[in-house]
């Protein structure tokens, strides 16, 4: 398995797979092993789960970026070494869709590099490069130089949109909506026999110095109540009822 660099969608999904994977080889019996190649910094959770509950099964080797793949000789080849694959889950890196570059809305770093992401104001989600048009999900750029992306998950998404409704709305009436902030909850599931699930919650504030500053909470929750579906049937409702 291979990870893209950050950021990606949905980023403790690829670590919550292959966790899962690993469980499934070890109640069928599967002689496999799962060797996950990341490119970014150790997910130190995950790095505690694959080191405790699957020795055996995981191979997880942080900092280690991909340069080629060789699908003739089914051979992962890093900058030092050659990983040999049975079969592969390869994840390239990602951007903002082309609809984003079709339009001109791709920032742009200090050297004049295109981020790959869409530019918006952190505090109105309005475009940099018109302020006609808002932006939420998946495509935001960097909002902070504390932590530089929101999470690129389906609740960030929901929540950009209303905040970018209620921007929208106050302009038309000649208001100014006093700035909002997304929150983001992830309901991780690293175990199904026995359960085990982590809780990884984000909350944002303004700083004095005009930085959005994030505040991260992690949980283990060695024996989940269902919290995940209560999660998804509120935030479904949230999106397809809205009262």
């Amino acid at each position: 398995m291979t990870l893209p660099p950050a950021p990606f969608r949905c980023q403790p999904a690829p670590y919550e797979r292959a966790a899962l994977l690993a469980g499934w080889f070890e109640a069928r019996k599967i002689p496999g092993r799962i060797v996950i190649l990341d490119p970014n910094p150790p997910f130190q959770e995950f790095q505690r789960i694959y080191r405790d509950r699957f020795p055996q099964r995981v191979a997880y080797h942080a900092q280690t970026a991909v340069v080629g793949i060789d699908l003739q000789r089914r051979l992962a080849r890093t900058e030092f070494d050659d990983y040999p694959f049975d079969d592969a889950i390869l994840m390239p890196p990602q951007q903002a869709g082309d609809l984003a570059w079709q339009a001109g809305l791709i920032g742009r770093d200090g050297a004049g590099t295109p981020t790959g992401w869409a530019a918006v104001d952190p505090l109105t989600f309005a475009a940099r490069a018109d302020a006609n048009i808002y932006l939420v999900g998946d495509m935001v750029d960097r909002v902070s130089g504390l932590f530089g992306h929101y999470p690129k998950t389906g609740q960030m998404a929901a929540r950009q949109g209303c905040i970018a409704a209620r921007q929208i709305a106050a302009r038309a009436r000649g208001e100014t909506a006093a700035p909002e902030f997304p929150d983001s909850l992830c309901l991780i599931t690293t175990s199904y026999d026995p359960p085990a699930a982590i809780r990884i919650a984000a909350s944002y504030r303004l700083r004095a110095d005009g930085e959005i500053m994030q505040r991260m909470q992690t949980e283990r929750d060695a024996q989940p109540r269902g919290e995940d579906l209560a999660w998804a049937r509120g935030l479904f409702a949230e999106l397809l009822a809205p009262r």
